[in-house]
């Protein structure tokens, strides 16, 4: 794939860390991550945050029990 763009960003340094924690974590390049989530080629992302939010909803229950 030619890459014929440079985009520049200014976010926040939180986000930055998120980033660079997942980018690490799925062993890939920060750039490269950056890629896919422009591309939109999230679903699996989106899929992690649902499983995230269950889970959280499934531990909330059993904490007030």
């Amino acid at each position: 794939m030619k890459k014929t763009f440079q985009l520049h960003l200014r976010i926040d340094r939180n986000l930055m860390e998120s980033l660079q924690k997942q980018a690490h974590d799925q062993d890939i390049s920060l750039a490269e991550l950056c890629r896919q989530k422009l591309k939109g080629n999230s679903s699996r992302d989106n899929i992690e945050i649902m499983v995230g939010e269950i889970y959280g909803k499934v531990v909330g229950k059993e904490a007030n029990n």
